[in-house]
This record gives structure tokens, sequence and C-alpha cells, in this order.
């Protein structure tokens, strides 16, 4: 029955509702059957979808009647307003306010249509008539879906419960304009420093469908100081956090570097025009500007194609300098842990003058690679020193707080306020602890540095390095021989970081002309290797790298370590000496590439250079007297070969020089020459001629070193003849051979002192022309490797030279080749220092299959060593060559990783 009653008033409401909608609207006299009505949004945006509201109070006339419909006609003056969006699921609810009890009755389970009219302006709430009306009674309805006019201002509405028979009441309702807004903030706020100026902007409804060409800022102050070279950053923010997301931003693309113009005060900007501003979008801008010399506050105003001005307020302060504080990172390698930081805030500005040290904030979060801090805590701050009128004071007791705040990318440190602060005041704070930031490549980022709050924050770069594979090369002779001692460093990079060691290859080649060296001879017992903790110092923890296996062909050579031996991890050095090596015949460069379990690439790749040496052929050195104890002269000669290839660096005279060995304990050793002096150097020439050298110096603290100037020219058969007066003769009978060097080519030359004798004349015997059983009558090398020195003198490269007074070793550690000429014969009787600071003797000539001293491979493939009576720490002499580069070689890398 019910049913029938709904459809039977359906069908008349909409009959009437059509003849009663052109008689009402049109002002005809009807009962008033409604007798207030109000309409609300929200948002009252203009342009916005909004949600209505509307209340309809009933009047006399409809009192005791049932609900029927409710008519809200948007069309009254023509509005802007749009209901097309409306429908029943979109209405959130309908209920009457009764009026007698102030309850309230939810009607809406009786709604069973909404109707949109004259073109979408006007709505009809149809209802079954279920709920009785009286005076008095409000209805109210709640919507959605609503277009809001595009335009701000107050529009009418007409509202009439039950509109079949009553007249409408006209209301208003307002629609308001997007509001605009502009954040501007300056990064940092100090007076008259380059910061980065950010602006966010909602451009509001004025700039609503606006094609985005140009934006112009306008500041109060002389921006002729901004950076035309930086690339400003714009972008429409999607989820509010100011920093551009790829994945849900709106990139917007700048066409060109910012401009100043205007009274050298305004900053544009032009754009592409490929993007329509919303009234409510965030549009951020971020560039690199001037700050405002004057300390004051100031107006910054934006403007869209010029369009209407967003304007905000900005402060300028007198804050430190930009480069007002340092930060050093150490490891300063990108995604290290347990990182120390030491950071140094330096000339305190006047905000602080006076006050008590209470608070450093150590922002990360400034910059764009954030460092995470929240494993800091108290036992993790190494030291806190103020400076203050010349002298540092330790304030780390006054500290009472540590914590890790805005996710562990903030480190505050909080103080008790014992110690008093002054303008021009610094102060270091070191601290452990730290996680880098990680990233793919090597970065540059800000922190910001405050202190007690005051003024603006001082800023520090925070530079780090992603740590790529990377080597280093050495090699104790750059000459064609086939005993020398090549050194190499491997330092693990991020790539290789907790991956175990298996093997490392050293891979030899030529790009000009083929390698044509031999490594073949390199076996386990030819090598000796280590693994540095640290590449940043001497002061460091080593250990044995465990080498198992040696697979060597003539161009490379592989080292395999033991399972487990070594995990690697970026900043260690992996050392690898080893010898028997035959360097390349042919003189010119040669690359090195060094490969850690297979992983190589042009980080590794090194340079070695095989020089062409001036040859000594044969050398003396012969006592006017030769008795033990006296004080007599000494002529040491030396007959050179320059080679075949004429007008090359063999051809010049630079150095000649007897090595002596420190703290030989007989002999003719350092101690004898101490009160000598040279007393001419000559050249006898090939043709017969003698021309005496006057252009030359000698070395301060090594008196029979000689450095030649003046470009003097040699030849081959020429010999140099350099006179030693004042030289006393040790006091026992001893014989023996010192290495003569000219340029970098070397010979021994043999001395004899013999005891006095009654009939002893005092002249010399000869003994130093040749060595007995030598054909040619000169005296062979002595084993050993020498090294180029700052001064241009050669000298030996054995550990009695590390830390001399020319740092041979470090300077040809960063060349990668070494200098050194050594004759690959060993030295009759000679007296060498060990790489335990001890001496020994050889007491014979000894020469092994290959004419070089030193491990050869026999038949089997097993090393073998040669007879020498005595050598260093018991070893062959690439051992102690070896041991001795391996020290060279880290103190090198060492301050070539400073230097990075």
């Amino acid at each position: 029955m019910r049913s029938r009653v709904r459809a039977l008033g359906l069908a008349a409401l909409l009959l009437v509702s059509v003849v009663a909608g052109s008689v009402a609207f049109a002002g005809g006299a009807a009962a008033k059957g409604t007798s207030n009505a109000t309409v609300t949004a929200e948002p009252t945006t203009a342009g916005a979808t909004a949600n209505h509201t509307v209340n309809a109070t009933i009047g006399s006339d409809s009192a005791s009647s049932a609900l029927n419909g409710l008519l809200v006609d948007y069309d009254a003056t023509e509005s802007a307003t749009t209901v097309g969006g409306v429908r029943l699921d979109t209405v959130h609810n309908a209920s009457i306010y009764r009026a007698n009890d102030s309850t309230v009755e939810n009607v809406t389970d009786d709604l069973d249509a909404v109707n949109q009219s004259n073109d979408g302006h006007t709505l009809t709430f149809t209802f079954g008539g279920s709920y009785q009306l009286h005076e008095g009674d409000v209805v109210h309805v709640s919507y959605g879906g609503v277009g809001n006019p595009t335009s701000a201002g107050e529009y009418e509405v007409a509202v009439v419960a039950n509109p079949q028979s009553q007249n409408a009441i006209t209301t208003n309702y307002t629609v308001t304009a997007d509001p605009a807004n502009l954040n501007a903030t300056l990064a940092p706020n100090g007076d008259g420093v380059e910061s980065t100026h950010t602006l966010v902007a909602t451009p509001g409804s004025a700039y609503d469908d606006v094609t985005l060409d140009s934006a112009t800022v306008d500041y109060g102050w002389d921006v002729r100081d901004a950076d035309p070279t930086s690339t400003p950053t714009a972008f429409v923010d999607r989820n509010g956090n100011a920093t551009y997301d790829a994945g849900t931003d709106t990139k917007l693309n700048v066409t060109a570097p910012p401009e100043v113009d205007g009274a050298n005060d305004t900053v544009s900007l032009d754009f592409d025009g490929a993007y329509t501003l919303n009234a409510t979008d965030s549009v951020v801008l971020r560039y690199e500007s001037a700050n405002a010399e004057t300390i004051d506050d100031y107006t910054v105003g934006l403007r869209f194609d010029g369009g209407e001005r967003l304007t905000d307020g900005v402060s300028v302060t007198d804050g430190m300098d930009w480069d007002a504080a340092s930060l050093y990172a150490t490891p300063a390698a990108v995604g290290a842990s347990g990182a120390t930081h030491t950071v140094g805030v330096h000339d305190f500005d006047a905000a602080n003058h006076g006050n008590s040290l209470n608070s450093v904030t150590i922002d990360y979060g400034a910059g764009e690679y954030p460092a995470d801090v929240s494993d800091v805590g108290r036992d993790d701050i190494e030291e806190i020193e103020l400076y203050h009128d010349g002298s540092y004071v330790d304030v780390t007791d006054d500290l009472s707080e540590v914590d890790g705040s805005d996710d562990g990318t903030t480190l505050t440190l909080g103080f008790g306020g014992d110690y008093t602060v002054h303008e021009g005041d610094s102060l270091d704070v070191r601290y452990d602890d730290v996680t880098n930031p990680d990233a793919n490549a090597s970065v540059e980022t800000t922190v910001a540095v405050g202190v007690n709050g005051a003024g603006s924050p001082a800023h520090a770069t925070l530079s780090l390095t992603y740590r790529e594979l990377g080597s280093f090369f050495l090699a104790d002779r750059d000459d064609a021989v086939t005993n020398a001692t090549h050194v190499v460093y491997a330092f693990p990079g991020q790539a290789q970081d907790g991956a175990e060691l298996d093997t490392v290859t050293v891979r030899y080649g030529g790009d000009a002309h083929a390698f044509d060296g031999d490594l073949s001879g390199v076996t386990a017992n030819t090598t000796r290797s280590i693994v540095a903790e640290s590449r940043f110092g001497f002061d460091t923890e080593t250990q044995p790298l465990d080498v198992t296996r040696v697979e060597a062909s003539a161009d490379a050579v592989t080292f395999h370590v033991a399972d487990g031996n070594y995990t690697m991890s970026p900043g260690h050095l992996v050392g690898l000496g080893y010898w028997n090596v035959e360097n390349p015949t042919t003189a010119g460069d040669y690359w090195v590439n060094v490969s850690v379990n297979g992983n190589g690439s042009d980080t590794t790749n090194r340079t070695f250079t095989v020089e062409p040496h001036t040859n000594v052929t044969s050398a003396s050195l012969d006592a006017a007297n030769d008795t033990a104890g006296a004080t007599t002269t000494y002529t040491l000669r030396a007959t050179i070969d320059t080679g075949a290839n004429p007008a090359d660096r063999r051809d010049v005279l630079e150095d000649a020089a007897l090595d002596l060995p420190a703290y030989a304990e007989s002999g003719l050793d350092e101690a004898d020459w101490r009160n000598a002096s040279v007393d001419a150097v000559e050249i006898e020439r090939a043709d017969g001629s003698t021309e005496a050298l006057t252009d030359y110096h000698v070395h301060a603290y090594a008196p029979t070193r000689v450095h030649v100037t003046g470009d003097v020219t040699v030849s081959t058969g020429d010999t140099l003849v350099v006179t030693y007066a004042g030289v006393e003769n040790p006091a026992n009978a001893t014989e023996g051979a010192l290495p003569v060097r000219v340029n970098d080519g070397e010979r021994g030359a043999n001395y004899s002192v013999v005891a006095p004798d009654a009939t002893d004349d005092g002249a010399s015997d000869g003994s130093g022309a040749g060595e007995a059983g030598d054909a040619d009558g000169d005296a062979p090398a002595p084993s050993g490797d020498t090294a180029s020195n700052s001064d241009g003198v050669s000298e030996s490269a054995s550990l009695e030279h590390v830390g001399d007074d020319d740092s041979s070793g470090t300077e040809k550690a960063a060349s990668n080749t070494s200098d050194e000429a050594a004759s690959n014969e060993t030295t009759s009787t000679a007296t060498t220092r060990t790489s335990d600071g001890t001496t020994t003797s050889a007491d014979d000539t000894t020469g092994d299959a290959d004419g070089t001293t030193g491990d050869d491979t026999d038949a089997n493939g097993a090393s073998t060593t040669s007879t020498a009576a005595s050598t260093s720490s018991g070893s062959t002499p690439g051992f102690g060559v070896a041991t001795a580069l391996l020290a060279l070689a880290f103190a090198a890398a060492a301050l070539l990783a400073r230097r990075d």
C-alpha cells in the first residue's frame, strides 16, 4: 500500500514541480512553506569541487505535511555553480532538526532520487513522504560533487521544501579566491654571504590555468653578486617536502641561468612554457644568490608571468661567513661506518660574544647527502676544545648532553654553561661512530654548524670519496737487468668491501713496443707480502699475507692467497714485493695493471719506465799511502760507456759518488772520511786529453758525493777522476770494495789497507786497480739497489737510506719507478747493511748460472739459491730489497693518500 502511495506522490511531484516552478519562481503568491534557508560550501575556494550543505526552515503553510522534496536552484542569478557531479551516492546526510524537542531525525533512508535540471545548475531531492513536517523544523541535506564558481564572490541560491506547492526562499553562499602564499628562506641568512634561496609558492586563483613562461623575484637589496652560472631547481612539489622527487614531483624546465635585472635587485627565470599552473600548486624555486650586506628585515616578492605579486618576509642577520666552519672525516669514504668527524667553528660572530657555551648543533641535513649520527653517544666524543686568546681550553668536562635527532641527521651537544665564548673564538669538536652518507660516486655535501642558536649557522663542506679499486707500482731498477725487484700495492675499493682476497694478478705490457721482460722467475719463495690496515699513515697495523702459490709467465704473475686469510676493506693496502724479474731490454714506457680477484680497470693501470743508463766499465780506488792509520789522498777512477745512442741523458755528466755504507764496523766506512775533501775532479778523455772540472759541488752530508753542473758531456771510453784529500785510513789492515757510481751506472772498486811495516814506504801497492780473478781488471758492482733523490744524486735504496735527508724512497715511489742501476754480480768482500740495520760481509765473488745473484729455477721448477758466502737477512739480495721497497712504497703511498 505504501509503495503505491509513493508512486502516486512521485508522479504528482514531477507534474507539480514543472508547473509550480514556473509560477513560484516568477514571484507569484503562494503559501509560505519555507521561512528561511542557508547554503554553505566546504571548501569555499573558487573552482574547487566542494561539499554543500542546505538548511531549509519549515513555515506555517507546510506544517503537518509530509516531506516530499527539496529543491536547490543555483541558477537564480545565472550562477556558475555546477551540480552535474551530485548523485544519490554523493549525499552524505539528510535529516530533520525538530523544533519542538531539538532532536535530530535521520531521514536519509527516505531519500529516493537526486535529479539535475537547468543545464546542471538545479538539484531536486525526492523523498518518500514517510516523515511529517512541523513549523520551525529544519530540513538538512549535505552532499558532495558540487563545482564552485571559478570566481570569488557572493552567489544567490533559491531553496524550497516540498516545491510542488510552495514558494522558494532566496539566500547567498560565499565563494572565496584560492589563497596565494609565498614562503622564502635564505640558507644561510647571514649578511653579505652567498646562500641558497628557496621560494615555495602557492599561486592562488589569480594564476589558475596560467601557462608558466617566467618568474621574477624582487629583493630589497642588491643581488648583482648572484651566481649567474648556478643551475636553478624548479618543480611542483606533490608531497610537501620541498625536495625534488623524480617519481612524484613535476619538474619545471628552466631554459637559462638566473639573470639579474631591474635596479640590480631582481632575479629572473625563464621557463619553456610546457606547464600550466593550478591555483593550489606548490611551486618550488631554488638557486644560489647573494644576501644583503646590511642586517635588516626585507620583503621578497614573486611574480609569475608578470602577474599578481606574492610576498614574504626574510631576515638577514649578523651571521658567520659561509666558510667559517670546517669538517673532516676519517675515513673520508662514502658509506663508511664508524667514521671519525672533526668539526671546527672559526671566528665566532658578535651574536655569541659574552655568552656561556650552551649548545653546539651540527646539522648534516642541511646538505643533499646527510650523514647518520644516531649512534654517536657521550662515549664517542673524543675532544671538545675552545680556542680563546691564543690558547686552547678543553671543555669536554662541561658536556651534559649528546643527542642525534631529526632521524639521526642532526647532532646536538649540550653544555652546562661553565665556559664563556667571545667574538673571534674558535671551537673544535671530534667524535666517532658516524656513518658517512652512501652514494655511488664521490660527493660534497653541506653541513650547518650552530653555536647557542645565535645568528645564522656556519657552513662546512664534507668531502667524501667513492673508493675505486686502485694500485701503486715501484721498481728497484729501471734499466734492463735480470734480477730486478718490483713492488705493487692494491687498494681495495668499495666494490671489494667484505670480500675475501683470493688472487692478485699483475700484468705487464707496452703500447709503443711489446713488453720483452720476463716474470717467469717469480715464485712464492721470491715474494714478500703484507696487508696494512690503513693507507693514511705510518702508525698502522700490518699483517703478513699468506701467499700459497704463484703462477708466473713472461708478462704476468698471479699470487694466490690462502682461503680466509684476508677480508678486503676500502682504505687497506695489499702489498706484494717480488724479485727475479727481468726488466725489458728496450727503453720506454710500459703499463702495469693490477687486478684483484680478477677485477681490474683503468684505475689500476700504472706506468713503468725503463731508462737508458750510463755504464761504468771499470773502476778503481787507490790510496797514495795505504798504511793503516795514515791520513792520505785517494784517487777514484771510473771509465764510462754511454751507449750507442748519442745525445741522450747518458751523455751528460751529472753525478759521481763513492758510496760509503753507513755504520760499517770495518773498512773505509763513513767515519774515515769525515774530514775528507774533494781536491780535484777531472775527465781523462778517450783521445788522451784531460779536462779539469770546476763547476761542481759536494753533498753536505756525504763528502764523497759530487754533483757536476754545467752540462759536461762524456763519451764512451772517458774516465772520470776524483781526488779525495784528508782521508784517514782505518786503524787496522783491511780490504774490500766500495760502489762507484757515475750518473746511474755503478761499479765496484777494490781497496786495501795494510798493516804498518818497517820496510813499507807507505805507497799504494795498486791493489785497487782490479780484482783478483777478474779478466778485465775491473771490479764488479756490489749487490743492492739505488734510488734517485731530490738533489739528483742516486743512493742505495736499502733500509739504511729510509728517512735520509733527501727522502729518496718517497720520491721514487711517487714516480712509480726507481732510478736505480746496480750490477747483477755479487761483490767480493763487500760490506753491506742488512734490513735490520746490521752489516754482513761477502768474502767471495760469486755468480749464478745467469751471471746474477738471487734465486734461479732448476729443471724441476724448484727455486734454488746462489752460493754467496753471506747474504742480507740470510736470504737472497732480492728479499732485502723487497723488504726495503715495501717500506718505501708504504711511505710513499701514505703520503699520496694524504695528498689526495
